[in-house]
């Protein structure tokens, strides 16, 4: 594995332990992080540390997928290393369904973004569901 592997998949991790009420913060590469949905957040992200909806949907929606990806490249390399970091990540990708569900409710006044999220909900199921299908994988 490499460093940006490591990261992606640090990232996906976040991405399972977002809470309820808690927004990304994604105004640099190099710190990701989550804060409170208060009005001083909403000052701080419209004004000053300028982040919007359309950069959270893009880092989630680049995560995963290069979550699939890797998840791909280590399912074809067959050795036991890599099959236990393919089935960490099949847990890993698993567990993001919880925080995008959070995400979810964090913004439930955007009824698009929602839908956005559930579309990605259903993309991580059915992938997941197809993977363990054609590779004959279980979850732990």
């Amino acid at each position: 594995m490499n460093y940006d592997e490591d990261d992606n998949i640090s990232k996906l991790k976040f991405i399972g332990k977002i809470k309820k009420g808690e927004k990304i913060n994604l105004k640099s590469n190099v710190s990701v992080y989550v804060q409170p949905n208060n009005l001083i957040t909403k000052i701080n992200r419209s004004f000053f540390a300028v982040d919007s909806r359309s950069n959270t949907l893009n880092f989630l929606t680049e995560t995963i997928k290069k979550g699939f990806d890797e998840l791909l490249v280590h399912i074809k390399n067959n050795t036991l290393f890599d099959k236990q970091i393919a089935t960490n990540m099949m847990i890993d990708l698993d567990n993001c369904k919880n925080g995008l569900e959070s995400i979810k409710d964090t913004y439930s006044d955007d009824l698009m973004f929602c839908c956005k999220i559930d579309t990605i909900l259903q993309d991580i199921d059915a992938r997941l569901t197809e993977i363990k299908s054609k590779h004959n994988l279980d979850k732990k």
